[in-house]
């Protein structure tokens, strides 16, 4: 498993915290953090977890980083008792590893094996009344997201309504928040949540009735919830680290450009461009023309 991230500098006293449940090997930039062995050794999982601290100045460079760790079962997932009636998964099925670089978190848990990844954009009013928009699926490119398409009829539609609505009655939540899952064996099982107006909800300022962002304002201010539905078959598509020449975006049919006047970085989220199409054929001849116009790594 791993985890890239951008440091602007190296200060030379960076310290790395790391943890996991069960064994790990931990590296940056390809070269190996520390030298012990069988890391972070015996613990009581009920009780506490052990930890070690590594200066990792030296491995660290400005601009793009990797972080990389190795997982095995260890204690954690060990079988206790190997003859009459063992005990497999002794404290738990699911390894994981825990990092903190500085005061940045890099958690990184065990592989999950997905078959693609669905964000589900919710809007709870005061009185508790709650709409939904329609499940959209996403595209990841080194980690960031690159595209998101709006589902229609989404077979998991109403699981996912189910799983988001219990936790927003819980929370008595007011406003937008998204929930992302990961489509895995016919079903979800929740990756992140987003106590926010979403990324992945960017298509329905064009492509919906009434956009997260409006729905949210009407949520929080005590107006009635707008119409979550969808106009026409629709995408969006970020632009990272800068966006592509403002005529030729434009220039695509169905396409609406967002640029937020950022300075273009690499790793930045600095526009993107909706398209909303009469139909899903069309829809996918242009998203197809504007990933033409990016500049990938």
């Amino acid at each position: 498993m791993a985890k890239t991230f951008i440091l602007d500098s190296v200060g030379g006293d960076e310290t790395l915290r790391i943890s996991a449940l069960g064994l790990y090997r931990c590296f940056i930039n390809g070269r190996r953090v520390g030298n012990d062995l069988l890391t972070p050794g015996w613990t009581c999982y009920d009780d506490r977890i052990a930890y070690q601290s590594y200066d990792v100045s030296a491995l660290l460079k400005p601009g793009k980083n990797r972080l990389e760790i190795w997982l095995g079962d260890g204690w954690y997932r060990s079988r206790l008792m190997w003859s009459q009636n063992p005990i497999p998964n002794t404290w738990g099925n699911r390894s994981g590893a825990f990092a903190e670089l500085g005061c940045v978190p890099c958690i990184l848990e065990g592989f999950v094996p997905f078959t693609g990844e669905v964000s589900l954009i919710a809007v709870r009013a005061r009185d508790g009344q709650t709409r939904f928009y329609p499940l959209v699926h996403n595209t990841h490119i080194n980690g960031i997201l690159s595209l998101s398409v709006a589902s229609s009829a989404h077979p998991l539609q109403a699981l996912a309504e189910d799983y988001v609505s219990r936790v927003l009655d819980q929370l008595n939540y007011v406003g937008v928040l998204a929930f992302e899952f990961f489509e895995v064996d016919g079903g979800l099982k929740a990756n992140e949540i987003a106590p926010r107006v979403h990324n992945s909800g960017h298509w329905t300022i064009e492509g919906a009735e009434c956009s997260q962002f409006e729905n949210h304002l009407r949520a929080i201010t005590g107006l009635p919830l707008g119409s979550t539905a969808k106009l026409g078959e629709s995408a969006m598509l970020n632009f990272i680290g800068e966006v592509p020449p403002v005529a030729k975006v434009i220039a695509v049919e169905d396409c609406h450009l967002h640029h937020y006047g950022k300075a273009f970085k690499v790793g930045r989220k600095v526009g993107h461009a909706t398209l909303r199409c009469p139909d899903r054929a069309t829809l996918d001849r242009q998203i197809t023309a504007v990933e033409s116009l990016v500049e990938r790594d």
